[in-house]
Parts: C-alpha cells; structure tokens; sequence
C-alpha cells in the first residue's frame, strides 16, 4: 500500500487503526541509509493514515485517527552495523515509538555479547519462533489462499504439498506463496494444482523433500 501510486491508492477503512509497519533494510545499508529509510517510512505511513481518514470522512467527525506510527518492526536486523543499531535506540528512547527486531535464532545473544549494552537493556521480551504446527500450517495456507483471490478453497493435494516444501518454516511458507501468486498473474491460472506449487519450488531452488 505504501508503495503504491496515490491515484491508485484504494482506502479501506481498516487503514485508520493501522499502527505498524514493517523496515526492511538493504543488506550493505549504511546507517544514513537506515535513517533515512525509517524517516521516509514513517513520513508515508502518516500521509497513508490521513488520507484514509479524509477519504472516510473522520478527520470532521468524533473519531480522530492517532496519525502516527506506533510500532516500528526491522526485519532482518541481522544485516545492522553497530552504528545503525544505535541509531535505533536512540530513535527509541526520543520518541513513544514501540520498536520489535526481527532476526535470525540467537540475534538477541549475539547482541548482548558485542558490548550493545544499551540497546540490550532496551529489551522487555525476547521470543523465539518455533517451526509452524499443523494447525498454524493450515491456518496460514487458508489465510493466503483466500488473498490469491481464488473461487475455491485449496485442496489436501495442494495444501500437503505447500506444507511438505515449506517443512513447517514460516519465512519460507511466505515465500511459496510468493512464488504461487507470480506465477498465477503471469499464466492467469484459475486454479492451483501440485504442479504450480512443485514448478514454485523448483523457482525458488527449494529442496523437494
């Protein structure tokens, strides 16, 4: 949505309690990179929240939106030099921003032991994501297969063979689901078959196991 022309912009209603959004930083980003990407971020994540709430018409009436992003969520926090991190504690401790990292299993480990003392201290829960049940599985493939957009729910053939390659991984679940969606607009399928899902595999160079 924020990445989208405001022309083409639609405006649900649900864009009005929205409070995060998501930072993905560029792998050899630099911390003025960082700073800047968080701030165009967040400059658009505002412009988003007002125009939803004009387009709705609560900016006259009693509910007035918050307008500002709550939480800030960095992803792949993994790929942030020392001086990118600081930066986002300090970003942290001058505003009422709620900030969540997201890294790869031990980030909150590695941290503590390279000395990143004050950013370490910032921390008030640490939370580890195990590999996904069946019944998150499911879930998950029901939630995505309905944003495809697709008449009909998918079936045990397709959603065995999602969850057989994604083996029970959340960021590659995701990525399945990516792959699925291109190749459905590229082809304009009507309907996901084991074939699509193995020819999205085999797209991502995932393992058929």
């Amino acid at each position: 949505m924020l990445n989208k022309a405001v022309a083409t912009r639609e405006m649900p209603k649900s864009i009005i309690q929205c409070g995060a959004a998501v930072y993905t930083p560029d792998v050899a980003a630099t911390p003025r990179m960082v700073q800047s990407g968080i701030t165009i971020l967040r400059n658009k994540f505002d412009e988003l929240v007002d125009q939803a709430s004009c387009w709705h018409r609560f900016d006259t009436g009693e509910f007035s939106p918050h307008k500002y992003m709550k939480l800030l969520i960095v992803d792949e926090c993994d790929r942030l030099k020392p001086a990118s991190l600081e930066y986002i504690r300090d970003l942290y401790d001058r505003s009422s921003l709620s900030i969540l990292l997201i890294g790869s299993p031990g980030i909150e480990r590695r941290l503590q032991r390279a000395a990143y003392g004050q950013l370490f201290s910032r921390f008030s829960l640490t939370y580890e994501i195990g590999p996904m049940t069946a019944k998150e599985i499911q879930t998950f493939i029901e939630a995505k297969w309905s944003a495809l957009g697709l008449p009909m729910s998918a079936d045990t053939a397709v959603s065995t063979a999602i969850a057989r390659i994604g083996a029970s991984n959340f960021r590659t679940m995701h990525r399945i689901f990516g792959e699925i969606e291109r190749l459905q607009k590229l082809n304009c399928f009507q309907m996901i078959t084991p074939e699509v899902v193995d020819a999205a595999r085999r797209g991502l160079l995932l393992a058929g196991t």
